[in-house]
This record gives structure tokens, C-alpha cells and sequence, in this order.
């Protein structure tokens, strides 16, 4: 099943410019503290305190900035991909994402309890009338930005270890796993031994052949004990600014993100077809007498422990990277 993005709006990478930008921009004040420090007096100890106080909290701010931006460069995502290919070389243990390589870098995830588009029209149809400077409720929600589905979980999975993929990079997709570039000649054969190695394998389930073939090499291979599998969100988004007043300390132009459900998109739209191909792509579990979760549209991570189904969100928040992460530690990484 192919998918076609060329007019599609792309979720950004966890961490993404406008956060880099943020931070970086600390450097500006910082700077000009750090210069009336040091042209202060130094028999006014009390504000001297305060002060360094700020550049430090200012520092660590620049500091981050600097990392998302290295972390965000083609020159660190080369770094990954080689150091990839030696952690595979090595014999080193390690995780392995395989995914639709269509979908690199396409689909949308929200943290549980976004509101949805119908959400947001009801809120512009009650605050029609209030002006700029009354009173708006808001549900910080909201203001999560939608991030990138294996983004997210490859931030949640390299935080127990390292994680590869298959794949060639794109270069508009530069975050997720270092990858592993396989010819296309004798890719199965490769795909084959990455996953005998691996100590957990990631997959998200679609009816290509290619994925299709990995999902039974699991099942035929007896690799279900260490198989998380990924159950993709089916909504886009849509992002709207406005101007709030909540409080003094978090007012002005704030970017709401909302939820458009499935049987909103039009039907051009990529994503319109995500539910179909995933339950068409997980037949051969079922018939294998394998019962994956019922199809939601929030998306979920699962993995069969001893023939029981265990489910998580896709952990968007950190709390949810924790639990997930202690249950794979529990019942996967340990076998």
C-alpha cells in the first residue's frame, strides 16, 4: 500500500526549532548580564547574588539550546549512523526499529486527552465575543505540538539502550535511531540477522511486502517474546495562535494544537488510510492466535508476554517513557 505526502503539513522532531530557537536566544541577555557583573561593584553583594543567580539559570538555558542543536544536525545524525554500523560490528546490544519506510517522519502524535477539532470550534463559538484582555480558559493540553510517532518512541526506547534501524536517512528527517543502510539485493537476508541479534525489535505493522515478510520472519522465527509492536494514531492536527489572558505570567499569542479526526480528512490524505492498512497488516498474528488490542485511534505500543497482552500509550510525556520502559526491563531486555 503506497502513500502520497507530497501536499501533506509535517509534525515537527521532538525538540524542534522553535525550541532550539528559544533557547539560543538566551545567549543575547546573557551576554549583557554577564557584562554588568563584571562592571558592578563588588561591595554590593546582595543584587551581585541575584544576578549571577539569573546568568547561571540563563547559561544552562543556552547550554540546552546549543544541544538540541547539535542534536538536531545532519553532522550528529551521521555520527549516529556510523557509530550504528560499529555497535552492530561489535556484537553490543542493542534494539532494532522497523518501520514503512513511507511513513518516515509523517505521522502525528498528540499527548492523551488533546482536544479535537469539534473541541475547538465550540471554544471560538463560546469566546466569540471576549476581547483580547478577558479572562481565557485553556487547557495547557493544547499547547503540546504534535511530535513525529518513531521520534517519540525511539526517544522513549534509547532511554534502556541503544536503538538502530533499517533504512536510508532522508534529509528533511534527521532525528530517530542510527540507522543501518542494507542493499537491496540481499536486504531480508540482513533484516534476518538484525533480528536474531537484536534484544528487542520495534515494529509498525503495514501491508507492504517488506514489513509484511518482517512481521512473519517474528511469528515463523518464534521472536514474539522480544516484539513490541506499534499501533500508529489515525488523526492529523491543526494548529491555531491566539491570544490569551489566562494569567499575567503565561498570557499572549499561544499556538493550540487540536486533533482532526480520521473521518475528517479528506480522502487524499495519507492518514485517511492508516486504520485500514494496519489491521490488514496484523492478519497474520491473528491467524497465528495471536489477539492484538482493538484498533485506537490514540494509537498504542503492545507486546505478548507469555500469550498476555500488555498495552501502553505511545509515551509522549516522560512519566509515560518510565512505565513503559520498566515493564520492557521486566519482561524483555531481562530474556
Amino acid at each position: 500500500m503506497k502513500v502520497a505526502f507530497e501536499h501533506y503539513q509535517k509534525p515537527k522532531p521532538k525538540g524542534g526549532t522553535g525550541s532550539i530557537r528559544f533557547h539560543l536566544l538566551m545567549g543575547v541577555p546573557l551576554v549583557l548580564l554577564i557584562a554588568v557583573l563584571i562592571s558592578m561593584n563588588k561591595t554590593e553583594p546582595e543584587p551581585l547574588i541575584v544576578l549571577s543567580v539569573v546568568a547561571i539559570v540563563m547559561a544552562g538555558l543556552f547550554i540546552k539550546g546549543l544541544f538540541l542543536l547539535w542534536r538536531n544536525s545532519s553532522l550528529a545524525s551521521k555520527l549516529k549512523d556510523d557509530a550504528a554500523v560499529r555497535v552492530f560490528e561489535q556484537n553490543l546490544a542493542f534494539s532494532l526499529l522497523l518501520r514503512p519506510f513511507d511513513f518516515d517522519g509523517f505521522i502525528p502524535v498528540l499527548p492523551n486527552g488533546t482536544d479535537s477539532i469539534a473541541d475547538l470550534q465550540e471554544h471560538n463559538h463560546k469566546n466569540a465575543k471576549l476581547s483580547s484582555f478577558e479572562m481565557t480558559e485553556f487547557d495547557y493540553m493544547n499547547l503540546d505540538a504534535p511530535v513525529e510517532l518513531f521520534d517519540l518512541v525511539s526517544n522513549a526506547i534509547v532511554s534502556a539502550g541503544t536503538l538502530l534501524a533499517v533504512g536510508e536517512r532522508k534529509s528533511d528527517h534527521i532525528g530517530g535511531p542510527g540507522l543501518l543502510q542494507v542493499e537491496d539485493g540481499n536486504w531480508k537476508e540482513s533484516v534476518a540477522q538484525y533480528m536474531q541479534k537484536t534484544s528487542c525489535i520495534i515494529i509498525m505493522p503495514w501491508p507492504t511486502e517488506g514489513t509484511l515478510w518482517e512481521v512473519n520472519e517474528i511469528i515463523t522465527h518464534n521472536l514474539m517474546d522480544k516484539t513490541v509492536f506499534i499501533m500508529p494514531p489515525n488523526y492529523s492536527f491543526k494548529k491555531e495562535t491566539r491570544m490569551v489572558s489566562h494569567s499575567i505570567d503565561n498570557g499572549g499569542d499561544k499556538d493550540f494544537h487540536y486533533r482532526v479526526p480520521n473521518e475528517n480528512l479528506c480522502s487524499n490524505n495519507p492518514l485517511s488510510e492508516i486504520k485500514d492498512g494496519y489491521n490488514k497488516a496484523i492478519e497474520p498474528l491473528i491467524n497465528a492466535g495471536f489477539t492484538p488490542p482493538e484498533y485506537d485511534p490514540n494509537g498504542a505500543l503492545y507486546y505478548f508476554n507469555k500469550n498476555q497482552l500488555m498495552t501502553f500509550p505511545i509515551p509522549y510525556h516522560k512519566s509515560e517513557i518510565k512505565a513503559f520502559i520498566q515493564s520492557l526491563n521486566r519482561d524483555v531486555f531481562v530474556k
